[in-house]
């Protein structure tokens, strides 16, 4: 595991977790099947806002803290490591993949002693159980253009919080 620490930022869940309530820790890395960002909490894997990952990772005080043999992964090669993120100490560090999703499975204690079923639930609340109704449901374009704009507004948040930490280590 890397001794650098990434800070991560308020934005984190909303930009990467897409809903998902995930345990502690989760990771992320890219993945050249698909050419996506994919978060993970070991349990849960899925394609997550590449917009916010190639932000997050191109900014300067994130670059600084890259080395390279970080190899998160890219549209070319397979990951070699994932960022483990502590979403408690809202802290990251590189870790290999294999250490990291082993990291994840042993860690995640509420997961780990789950049925498939109450991972499902936890992982995502808003399941079938709790669909909207007929008279509030939008169209696919109404959602998806809601879904931009909460995207947009949550990465300048996230640059913002980014830009102010390495502001104040000038």
């Amino acid at each position: 595991m890397s001794k650098k620490i990434f800070p991560i930022p308020p934005q984190f869940e909303d930009l990467f977790c897409k809903g998902m309530k995930s345990d502690r820790y989760c990771g992320l890395y890219w993945t050249p099947s698909g050419d996506e960002a994919v978060f993970t909490n070991g349990y849960v894997t899925y394609d997550t806002s590449w917009i916010a990952y190639q932000m997050y990772f191109q900014h300067p005080i994130i670059l600084k803290l890259l080395s390279p043999k970080d190899n998160l992964g890219n549209s070319d090669e397979d990951p070699e490591k994932m960022l483990l993120v502590d979403l408690v100490k809202r802290t990251g560090k590189t870790i290999d993949i294999r250490e990291g999703m082993k990291f994840l499975l042993q860690n995640n204690e509420i997961l780990k002693n789950s049925s498939f079923v109450e991972i499902n639930k936890r992982c995502f609340p808003n399941s079938p159980d709790s669909l909207p109704t007929l008279d509030n449901i939008l169209s696919i374009d109404e959602l998806v253009a809601a879904m931009m704009i909460e995207e947009e507004s949550n990465i300048k948040l996230m640059k913002k919080y980014l830009d102010n930490l390495l502001e104040n280590k000038k």
